[in-house]
């Protein structure tokens, strides 16, 4: 156990941030502190048993007999009375000031868990599309939000319980020792055996439990998100049992795991209470036979009725403590992992600018061991209305997430005017960028919200706005809405129709500033006459010296582009105006 205590708290000093590292040692410190303050009250108690149970101390020439001479209590019943208050303002100060800083202790914990929340959805978002693809979304939820405050609650603050109750319970042991050495090793003799052999049964099983418990969260959420984001398609299927059934299938192996896994931490504190009353019992029948003056048997046994006093919950603690840490070894070791294998990627600070052209020379891309681009090379000019036509898996969505800075190529580069757009420099390019994809990410706010997706409320510019929503042709819907831009649209957009879900889309990129419009299919899931309105919102547009790259399956949906570009197994493959591919496809 000393070794794992040891490798976990050198792991977790590892990835805390410098300024956690400094505070750490503050901790440290004050678990010391702590642990001082719970001996000095029940260190106070001692010479209270002391005067009760032994006259003899009030004898002049010891210490007890010459304070009560020099108080002047004309009796000693006054002067315990007295005393018994004294100490018991000392419990008072001592507990204050515990609380103080288990409250410390826990802000502290508490704060490691942000800190690794917030870098874990860092770490995640900078890993880029073709991680959160190939990743399973909910087992993402569980690691950014469930990890951290697993890892806080089950691990870090156990981990700090643990060393304060080692620190007092050692100091105790000591103590008593140093009194009666031999009585100590008699009682530690019995009560030990009996914490290594529970500790050793239960390790194994709550680690168990807690990583089932683990593994099946993700499959729990995402039953619940399939079932109630694909509603429509399961009530028309007539699948609603299926999800029912995988979801209390689930629910019911987790909760098995869960009433193990409680199970086994209460019972610590069951085993702690029965080894220590076996203890005591036999230290009472060891001094029945042992001890003949019972004025020596009553010191002896008010003497380890106290250390017992502070022993058994610190015993109960550092035991309950052992089982947590084993059970949630895993958040340490994800923690670890994902900090190992994601690593922090710097941002280049660069103010791009766009005046000239896009420029792709000889782009490649390979998924795994496919290649779906090949020596693509493209220059897109300012103010360029640039349409891209192709079968399925002809390379177009992965050229459209190349020039996001979704995907790095395998070979080749891709500038803004001279400057190379590499991966330390996406920010600086998307300011200058605006995405309308197939499905336009809506989140269930107002139509302001939307618009300025991502501005902080303070912030949005209600002015600008509505002019970026007139600029896309929802000037009719913003009139229509009983509160205007401060409507609420619905969950995805519910309240909205197709076609108006794309031209907020559309007005969100004008509102950000976007230079460069990249619509990806964003007209291949709507009817002939809403396309048709985009289409011609597009085209409104052409005259704002916006440059436009349009991926489209419907060849009418380009008819406002100066340039059209056929893309086939991963290259381009021909250009044409839109009236020379109409004449190709008929």
């Amino acid at each position: 156990m000393l070794k794992i205590l040891l490798t976990d708290f050198r792991l977790i000093y590892a990835l805390l941030p410098q300024e956690k590292r400094r505070q750490s040692l503050g901790i440290l410190l004050l678990l010391l502190l702590s642990s001082v303050l719970d001996l000095a009250g029940l260190s106070a108690l001692i010479p209270l048993f002391l005067v009760v149970l032994d006259p003899t101390v009030f004898e002049p020439g010891k210490l007890i007999g010459d304070l009560f001479m020099w108080t002047g209590f004309e009796t000693q019943n006054a002067f315990i009375i007295l005393f018994s208050s004294l100490i018991f303002f000392v419990v008072i100060i001592k507990n204050g000031l515990g609380l103080l800083i288990q409250f410390v202790l826990a802000r502290f914990s508490f704060s490691i868990q942000q800190i690794f929340s917030i870098k874990l959805f860092e770490k995640y978002f900078n890993r880029g599309l073709l991680f959160i693809k190939s990743s399973n979304s909910n087992s993402i939820a569980r690691d950014v939000n469930g990890v951290p405050g697993k890892f806080s609650t089950e691990l870090l603050l156990p981990l700090l319980n643990l060393t304060n109750e080692l620190i007092v319970i050692s100091i105790i042991l000591i103590g008593l020792l140093l009194y009666n050495p031999y009585v100590v090793l008699m009682v530690f003799a019995i009560v030990l055996p009996t914490f290594v052999l529970f500790y050793g049964f239960a390790k194994n099983r709550v680690q168990f439990y807690a990583e089932k418990m683990f593994e099946i969260s993700p499959r729990i959420s995402r039953t619940l998100f399939e079932s109630f984001f694909g509603f429509v398609d399961v009530k028309v299927s007539n699948t609603e049992n299926k999800f029912l059934d995988e979801y209390r299938t689930n629910l019911k192996e987790s909760l098995h795991y869960t009433v193990l896994n409680q199970t086994f931490r209460i019972a610590p504190t069951k085993v702690v209470e029965t080894s220590m009353i076996l203890g005591i019992l036999v230290l009472i029948c060891f001094g029945l036979y042992y001890y003949e003056d019972k004025n020596q048997l009553l010191t002896l046994l008010s003497v380890f009725a106290l250390a017992a006093y502070r022993t058994l919950p610190s015993a109960n603690r550092l035991m309950v403590s052992m089982i947590q840490i084993r059970a949630h070894q895993y958040t340490l070791d994800v923690l670890n992992r994902i900090h190992l294998e994601l690593p922090e990627e710097e941002q280049e600070e660069l103010n791009l600018k766009f005046e000239k052209q896009i420029q792709m020379k000889d782009l490649s891309f390979s998924f795994e061991t496919e290649t779906i681009l090949k020596n693509v090379s493209l220059n897109i000019r300012k103010g360029e209305r640039l349409g891209i036509v192709g079968k399925s898996g002809s390379g177009k969505s992965t050229l459209m997430n190349l020039l996001l800075l979704f995907y790095t190529p395998k070979s080749g580069s891709l500038y803004c005017d001279d400057v190379e757009l590499t991966v330390h420099r996406q920010r600086a390019w998307r300011k200058l960028i605006g995405y309308v994809p197939q499905d336009v990410f809506l989140n269930d706010g107002t139509l302001r919200e939307n618009v300025a997706f991502g501005i902080v409320d303070s912030e949005i510019d209600d002015e600008k706005v509505e002019t970026a929503l007139e600029r896309a042709s929802l000037g009719d819907l913003l009139k229509d809405l009983p509160d205007g831009i401060h409507s609420r649209i619905g969950e995805r957009g519910s309240k909205l129709s197709g076609g108006q879900r794309q031209r907020v889309g559309i007005a969100r990129a004008l509102y950000h500033g976007a230079e460069v419009l990249l619509f990806d299919e964003a007209t291949s899931a709507l009817d002939n006459q809403t396309e048709k309105e985009i289409t011609d919102s597009i085209g409104l547009l052409s005259d704002e010296n916006i440059t436009m790259v349009i991926i489209a399956h419907r060849v009418s949906t380009l008819k406002h582009c100066s340039r059209i570009l056929e893309m086939e197994d991963g290259i381009i493959k021909g250009e044409y105006t839109y009236d020379e591919l109409i004449r190709e496809v008929v």
